[in-house]
């Protein structure tokens, strides 16, 4: 005889010492786990924010109030400007279920998108660009045009010869700074029903530096004459500046 569960999870025979004495013989569950999946997100998404949808398996009890079995959900994700990879975000009672028990959550952990080629690189709160220069425009400090994450260019005016060691520093112009206070955190997890009071419009996030770095292109292939004339030009340089 297959055995037959009442809806609070109790045997309807019981056994038959657990009966004589009033009792039931009853069903132990173990709570549900979360759900805990990963979602990447490009450098771009992690400036300006974004949302994703994104489908993940979880349990769901049956009819009969016992078994539970596989289920697709989905999910929209608030990327927030200035969130992290590593990143994690807790959606209450958007996990697994169980019998007797609340239904867990579920664990958004963020990842970098790299598939995705940009001339950007994070650094914590700053970003660093790299950007590409022939050796012509290096040596007559060409101004330098960037289009930053979110669109908007920056006219870049040097007055100095750029090289490979060439930094520039901008103030202002890195990753936006998440603005949150530790008590929204809850073991490192984000609760993102917790900080909507606290978004803030992007362009008045605090915002990390850029750092302009350069990659000269020198020619692939120059003559002998060119190389005597640019040895010559060197030389003459070094006798100026001593």
């Amino acid at each position: 005889m297959d055995d037959i569960y009442e809806p609070d999870g109790t045997d309807v025979y019981g056994s038959l010492l657990g009966d004589a004495y009033g009792g039931k013989s009853k069903v132990k569950f173990n709570p549900p786990s979360d759900v805990e999946i990963n979602l990447k997100c490009t450098l771009e998404e992690f400036y300006n924010g974004s949302l994703k949808k994104t489908t993940y398996k979880r349990d769901k009890i049956q009819g009969n109030g016992r078994s539970v079995c596989k289920i697709d959900e989905d999910i929209v994700v608030d990327v927030k400007p200035g969130y992290t990879a590593g990143t994690k975000l807790r959606y209450k009672l958007r996990g697994n279920e169980q019998f007797s028990f609340p239904r867990s959550s579920l664990i958004v952990t963020l990842q970098l998108d790299e598939s995705k080629e940009t001339p950007f690189t994070r650094k914590g709160d700053d970003l660093i660009y790299t950007h590409r220069v022939s050796l012509e425009d290096a040596l007559r400090s060409v101004p330098v045009r960037i289009q930053t994450l979110d669109n908007r260019i920056i006219s870049l005016n040097l007055d100095q010869m750029i090289t490979p060691q060439t930094v520039h520093e901008i103030v202002g112009e890195g990753m936006p700074i998440m603005v949150q206070s530790k008590e929204y955190l809850e073991g490192g997890i984000v609760d993102p029903e917790e900080i909507k009071s606290h978004l803030l419009p992007l362009r008045t996030y605090p915002k990390g530096n850029l750092f302009v770095r350069f990659d000269i292109l020198f020619p692939e292939t120059i003559n002998i004459e060119q190389k005597l004339k640019i040895v010559e030009l060197l030389r003459k340089n070094k006798e100026e500046t001593e």
